[in-house]
Order: structure tokens, then sequence, then C-alpha cells
């Protein structure tokens, strides 16, 4: 049934579904973060009337909430958004973190944003340069511009969570 999906790793690895649900026999976690692209979209099975993907197979296996997203979206972008989200969480549920966090990436302003990336300019490659080049983008920009404002930046991202109450 899962013989497809899988998750694309940054060494260029494939993770397949089949070998990571295993792992969470016994214990599974409060929360799974997909970030990537597309972790969200479900796939057909080898059942007829049936599509699964990662978040329900997950759910399934124990997991209490999963937050993936539903298409492609700017590295940048998800990365802030992701930053905010996990900041939130301590003081709210998965859903609510995400909501809150993406209302904070749409009305986030390119300074605000610039700033936000100025500690980074010192990290080791790929992180330093990539956030440097982000910075002078930003900063090119009117310091009261929203850059991720248009919903392709943050709508992406969902969050799925376990309920045994019904």
């Amino acid at each position: 049934m899962y013989k497809r999906q899988a998750l694309l790793l940054a060494d260029g690895e494939r993770l397949p579904l089949l070998e990571l649900l295993p792992a969470l026999q016994g214990g599974a976690p409060a929360l799974v973060v997909l970030s990537a692209c597309e972790t969200a979209i479900p796939r057909v099975t080898s059942m007829a009337n049936e599509m699964l993907g990662f978040p329900a197979a997950l759910l399934s296996r124990g997991v209490g909430s999963v937050v993936a997203s539903l298409w492609a979206v700017d590295d940048a972008a998800t990365a802030l958004l992701m930053g905010e989200f996990h900041r939130r969480l301590p003081a709210g549920g998965t859903t609510a973190a995400l909501r809150q966090a993406q209302d904070w990436l749409r009305t986030l302003k390119a300074g605000e944003a610039a700033e936000l990336l100025l500690g980074l300019r010192q990290a080791p490659a790929p992180v330093g340069p990539r956030a440097a080049a982000l910075r002078s983008r930003l900063r090119a920009l009117p310091s009261d511009a929203l850059p991720y404002a248009h919903p392709y930046h943050w709508a992406a991202f969902t969050a799925w969570e376990y309920n045994d109450a019904a």
C-alpha cells in the first residue's frame, strides 16, 4: 500500500514510508513536521478507492499531530514559517501555532525579515550565504513591503491532529 511513498532527504536518498512506519511502533512522537514540498499530497494506494499520504499513515500509527505541505514552497518562506511555528508551539496546540505562524509570515515586513536574517550571516554554508543573499534581496524592497503576503508562501502548510474521542 505504501510502496511509492517516500521522503527525499537532503543527501538525495529516499526514505520510504514502509521503512519509516515500523520505527513508530511502541512510541510514536507527539508531532511530525514534514516541511518539504508536497508532503501532504496523498498518492493512490493499491486499494481501488483509497488514497493515502504521509499524514494519514503517520496518524494511523499513533503520531499525535502532523504538519505537511500541499505544494512546493519557497525555501526562505518555509524556513521563516517553520521557525515561527516552533517558537509558538509550546504556548498552544499544533493547529493554533501553525495558524499564528501563517498570520505572522503573511504580515512580516521586508525590513523585519532582513533583521531576522542578520544573525545567520556568519553561519556555515549553505545557511550563511543563502541568508546573506536573501537579506540583500529583502533590503532592496521598501522596508514596509510584505514579501510573503501572498498565500503561495504560507497557505500550503496544513495540520492534522489525531482525535480518539470519536
